[in-house]
This record gives structure tokens, sequence and C-alpha cells, in this order.
């Protein structure tokens, strides 16, 4: 019987605590979302982002870019907001368009607000053990996978994205938590072998319900990050109905790691605001 990870309850927790908190804060934490092109699933991210701020108090912007956008004026909007006040979290939301390079572009954010953890600077901390944001979907997939309570060490992960920087910071919290890893950037049938070898398994291909039961072993634990949207319905990368019963631990979709990346964001933007105010 497939177990079903719920973060919709734990996400409840930490914006009820963050919202009493920033309610009695001295300050007005305010969180920047740089959005390039037209993937419906990531303008569905940035969309439940602005209502989640709203609901806890933080001051939210979206600022749009289209398909065709360049470079130097996606850096140069990042470059403004690094020196805005009243901006204390950015992100910038992944995948971009092939045409730009998510190093660059990420490297252009201010480490001090970085709110999704992805500037080099914050990963080498993170990977030297030092204090730093961590990543919300890290702190996402470790709070799952903690859920779970099976024990992890010397297991095999296996993790899909089309995201270089998606990959290999997954990759850091599995192997952290003692599981050995293998990535891909796309379903094809030399992986699906890999695939049968994953006791874990994260996906986020934005592939609606591509990974199927055949593909994956026994008791697997699987965590959905793709989300699709399809004729006003939010859709996963694992066909649910097809692993039912075959896996042993299932994030949902919708559901599941939504909304707890967006809390942990929340709660990152707040703690990026408190060290920027005690440092003024």
């Amino acid at each position: 019987m497939t177990k079903i990870l719920s973060g919709k309850k734990i996400a409840e927790g930490i914006l009820r605590n963050l919202s009493e908190k920033i309610a009695q804060a001295s300050l007005k934490p305010g969180l920047a979302v740089v959005l390039v092109g037209d993937d419906p699933a990531s303008h569905l991210y940035t969309e439940l982002k602005g209502e989640a701020c709203e609901q806890v108090g933080i001051h939210y912007e979206r600022h749009l870019f289209p398909q065709t956008a360049n470079q130097e004026e996606v850096i140069e909007k990042i470059k403004k907001l690094n020196n805005q006040k009243d901006i204390h979290g950015i992100i910038v939301q992944l995948p971009l368009p092939k045409q730009l390079s998510e190093s660059e572009i990420i490297s252009a954010i201010a480490p001090e607000k970085d709110a999704d953890g992805f500037h080099p600077e914050n990963i080498q901390k993170f990977q030297q053990g030092q204090p730093v944001v961590v990543s919300p979907l890290l702190q996402t997939i470790e709070t799952f996978l903690k859920q779970t309570g099976e024990p992890l060490t010397g297991k095999t992960g296996v993790v899909f994205g089309n995201s270089d920087l998606f990959v290999q910071n997954v990759e850091i919290i599995l192997r952290r938590m003692g599981v050995r890893t293998k990535h891909f950037h796309a379903l094809n049938y030399e992986s699906i072998e890999f695939l049968k070898q994953g006791d874990v398994v994260v996906i986020a291909l934005g592939r609606a319900k591509c990974l199927k039961e055949e593909m994956v072993m026994p008791g697997v634990i699987i965590i959905d990050v793709g989300i699709t949207k399809t004729n006003g319905q939010i859709i996963g990368d694992v066909d649910r109905k097809s692993v039912a019963g075959k896996a042993g631990y299932l994030t949902p979709v919708p559901g599941g790691v939504g909304p707890m990346t967006v809390a942990y964001l929340l709660e990152n933007t707040y703690q990026l605001a408190k060290k920027i105010n005690e440092k003024q």
C-alpha cells in the first residue's frame, strides 16, 4: 500500500507561525520573483508564491520577461533588485529559456538576498556545513524523506530534471542523507533501467504522468516535483494510479512539494530580512 506524503498540513503550520512572527516584527519582509518566458507551471508557481506572501504579510513583486529576453536585461533587473531596500529575498524561477545561462543569472543575485539558496557562494557554504539559507526545495525533500522513517544510508537515488542547478542541489541533500545518486535530464529508454535501481526517485520534468509503474522498483520513495496544468487541472510527473500499490511512498500533486517549498521560501525571506535589518 502506497503511503501519501502530504505537505499541506506541514506548510500550513509553517505559514501560521511565520505570520505571527511577521506581525510581531518591526520590519516588513519583501520578496521579488524574476520570471522569464511563458511556461505554465512556472507562472502557476509564482502565482502561488504571491498568494502566500499576501497571507503572511510579505511584500511581493513579480517581474516578467518574454521568452525572447536576453541575458543583459534580466541581469540588469536583478542588479536593481539587489539595491532595492524593500526587497530582502530574490529568486529566479527555473527553468530558464535555452538562450539564458542559469549560472550567470543566479550569480547576479546578491548572496545576502538569495532566498532560493542557489547562489554559488551559498551552495559552497551549504556543502561545507556553514550556516546559510538552504534551498526551500532541499528543505522540502529532506522533510519528506525524514517523514518516511526509512533508513536511507546506502540507498540509491535517481534525480530527473531539466535544470542543472536543480539536479546538483538535490544530489547534495540526498548525499548528505547517505543516498548514492544518479541523475538524468530526460526520460529515455536508456535511463529506464537506472530508474528501476532507484530506492529514492526525485523527478521534476513538467511532463504529466510520464513516470509509470513499470519504470520503478517496488517500495520506492517518489518525490514528485513536476507540475503540468492541463484543462484546469494540476497534474504531476508521476502517474499516480499506475504506481499506486508498487511505490512505498509518494508525494501528491497538488498538495505535496508545492505548498512546502512556498512555505520554506517565505520563511527564508523572513530570515534574510532579519539579517539585513540587523546590519543596518
